[in-house]
């Protein structure tokens, strides 16, 4: 037995029967039903995309305040001459503006190429965000390191070294991100 597994756009119940119907016609008559057999529908309509879609940006506005929280913890020891929830900001600024770029590359593409995106668009997304992060992070720990050490009386100079100090292992998980994610 042959099979198929069809996607398509969000289809009304009307056009679903259209569709079975269409596809019985061409494959066997609508007294053979065996010939065109449908095992399963599934589909996401609208009042589900824009519950989703509510949940997750309180999922996210949940994540970045969290995330100002913690950095901002984090930095109290540190919190001049810079306060400790700016880094924080800074983190979720840096984190952004990799999402924004990425997404309207594909709102490009989608427009003009008829890309659609999915569950691994999603995933990627998930993935620059968690990468994005962890650089920000480790580069803001390395500032914080310099400045328990140095001290904060030359804030830029500090600011300098620490991101020469993680230079060479920012540009390493880039690359490894961009071989992973063009796979």
């Amino acid at each position: 037995t042959d099979g198929a597994i069809m996607r398509m756009r969000f289809v009304t119940e009307t056009e679903h029967q259209n569709i079975l119907t269409k596809l019985r016609d061409k494959f066997g008559s609508s007294e053979n039903t065996s010939a065109v057999l449908e095992i399963s529908f599934e589909t996401i309509g609208a009042a589900v995309s824009a519950n989703l879609r509510e949940r997750s940006t309180y999922t996210a506005i949940a994540v970045i305040i969290a995330t100002i929280l913690y950095i901002a913890y984090s930095f109290r020891r540190v919190s001049r001459p810079v306060q400790s929830w700016k880094y924080g900001v800074a983190a979720i600024i840096a984190m952004l503006q990799n999402v924004i770029i990425i997404m309207g590359v594909f709102a490009v593409l989608g427009h003009y190429k008829n890309l659609e995106i999915g569950i691994p668009f999603v995933v990627a997304i998930i993935t620059i965000i968690g990468y994005s992060v962890n650089d920000t992070i480790v580069v803001f720990d390395r500032i914080r390191e310099n400045l328990i050490k140095l001290g904060s009386d030359n804030f830029s100079d500090t600011v300098n070294k620490a991101i020469n100090e993680t230079l060479a292992r920012s540009i390493n998980t880039s690359l490894t991100i961009l071989l992973v994610m063009s796979a």
